[in-house]
């Protein structure tokens, strides 16, 4: 069996030509190995975007519906606040026609007042940050899907406030005498459910603002029907969406990055 002998080196030239071959040699395999991962990771990237949006689409629905019926709340509560200071010591029932609940369920009690509770979800997010696709993409474009999420997360705080004030004024859906302290304590759940009311919408627009911003879209066929069952259950005070005014926080974020003043 032959044996290949290295040849020797015939001077530093030779032995120069050698080293850098070698340098090459890893220096290609290092870069291969390095474009094989910046692919890997923009794939993952490109998806997590595609995946919030999604999530965000689901959010973005709920949102609108929000401030699309907020008229619709505010005036309810007027009409409850209104009964409410007019005082006497008989309640006059005044409950609310709800929709009927998921998959046909109706309620036992009835309500004085009526809030959609749908599903807010910022799984999408939590996975891209737990795969760290996240740290693969534009900051800014980060920065935006951790706002909007975030204010996902807010509206479940708001519906267990509502779920807790709708409860405690179930109530109002029947006659019965009514106390002075009963009367000023329905009164001040009603004020703090206002509240409420009013935070929900604002948070609402802020994230249509948000969504904008990202380039996330909703079909429009989703939110006419989500609009329409509205409309058939609470009537003309049922608004197209609109978007109140931005969250001061981010605008001023966005004028200073505008200006290149951001730190």
């Amino acid at each position: 069996m032959d044996i290949h002998k290295p040849k020797p080196w015939h001077g530093w030239p030779e032995f120069l030509k050698e080293i850098g071959t070698i340098v090459i040699g890893v220096l290609i395999a290092l870069g291969a190995e390095q474009a094989a991962e910046w692919l890997h990771w923009r794939h993952l990237a490109e998806r997590a975007d595609r995946e919030m949006s999604a999530g965000l689409q689901v959010d973005l629905v709920n949102a609108m519906e929000r401030t699309a019926i907020y008229p619709c709340q505010r005036d309810r509560l007027a009409v409850l606040a209104a009964a409410l200071k007019a005082g006497g010591t008989q309640w006059k029932a005044a409950p609310m026609a709800t929709p009927v609940g998921y998959r046909g369920i109706e309620l036992v009690v009835g309500e004085a007042f009526h809030v959609p509770r749908p599903a807010w979800t910022d799984a999408a997010w939590q996975s891209a940050v737990a795969s760290g696709a996240v740290n693969h993409m534009p900051h800014e474009r980060v920065d935006a899907f951790a706002y909007a999420f975030r204010l996902s997360d807010e509206f479940l705080g708001f519906e267990n406030k509502e779920v807790r004030l709708v409860s405690r004024l179930a109530a109002l859906t029947i006659d019965h005498p009514m106390s002075e302290a009963e009367r000023l304590e329905a009164l001040k759940d009603l004020a703090e459910l206002d509240r409420v009311e009013q935070m929900t919408t604002v948070a609402s627009g802020w994230l249509m603002g948000a969504a904008k911003d990202l380039g996330v879209r909703t079909p429009s066929k989703i939110i006419a029907e989500r609009l329409a069952t509205q409309r058939a259950f609470r009537g003309a005070c049922v608004r197209e969406p609109v978007i109140p005014m931005p969250d001061p926080a981010v605008q001023a974020k966005k004028e200073l990055r505008e200006r290149g003043m951001e730190r």
